[in-house]
């Protein structure tokens, strides 16, 4: 009975933040005035999921709201395969078709605001989708499947973000299976460090570097391949991290 409730309750968050999602989706095509709408939601999702696990009695511990010892050594793994990964993705393409450049973004208020956007967005989605949802169904049904389950919902609500709307049904193609590998890695990584710092860390770097790289591949048929190559190496290399003992928030 538990195990019902508490994989209704990983369905109800999502449809949730998927749902207040779209809201934010839709108005912004009336105005880009309304995109501060942006940072409460995010602020909601990560409330309520605090108050969904306070409401169960169960320890926050469990769902990752952690801090380790060792923790710059947490912070510099992450980042490292953020930036690898980026390299991957930009330069590798780059060298076989090409890139572009774009005006460096400049020092301003939507500079920060953009950071504080991102920042908050990858502690949502790591909050939900790794952090209380991952960990519910592998309670409830074992890793693997709440690692496929709980992919598939963070590939849907991130392809369909503002930031997503309106490309090609191709680049929205490489971008769902670039999403799904993003979030497999991520799994793994949670379920390694027990703590969403690493995720959050990692998340949040790769979005933060791509947007503000003045340089981006050329799209070309092989993009996909970089997109997910990748992964394929960093799953293994998630096992050889040492894992600390670890602390409370």
């Amino acid at each position: 009975m538990l195990r019902k409730a508490s994989v209704i309750k990983c369905f109800f968050l999502f449809i949730l933040a998927f749902g207040l999602q779209q809201i934010v989706t839709a108005f912004s095509y009336i105005s880009p005035s309304y995109e501060w709408l942006q940072y409460i939601i995010f602020l909601m999702v990560i409330c309520i999921s605090i108050l969904i696990i306070k409401a169960e009695g169960a320890s926050f511990r469990e769902y990752g709201f952690l801090m380790p010892e060792g923790v710059s050594r947490y912070f510099w793994a992450s980042l490292f395969l953020a930036v690898f990964y980026v390299f991957v993705i930009i330069f590798l393409p780059g060298s076989v078709a090409g890139l572009e450049a774009f005006p460096p973004v400049s020092i301003s208020l939507n500079l920060f605001l953009m950071t504080v956007s991102i920042l908050l967005s990858s502690i949502a989605a790591e909050t939900i989708f790794r952090g209380y949802i991952q960990t519910s169904l592998t309670n409830a049904y074992g890793f693997s499947k709440a690692l496929i389950i709980s992919s598939i919902m963070f590939t849907l609500y991130m392809l369909l973000m503002p930031f997503y709307v309106g490309v090609t049904s191709t680049t929205l193609f490489y971008n769902a299976i670039s999403l799904f590998a993003e979030s497999v890695f991520l799994c793994f990584l949670f379920k390694k460090t027990k703590t969403l710092l690493c995720p959050i860390i990692y998340s949040a770097s790769v979005t933060l570097l791509y947007t503000f790289t003045p340089l981006k591949p050329i799209s070309s048929e092989y993009a996909i391949v970089f997109l997910v190559i990748p992964y394929i190496f960093f799953v293994p290399l998630v096992y050889f991290l040492r894992v600390e003992r670890v602390g409370t928030v």
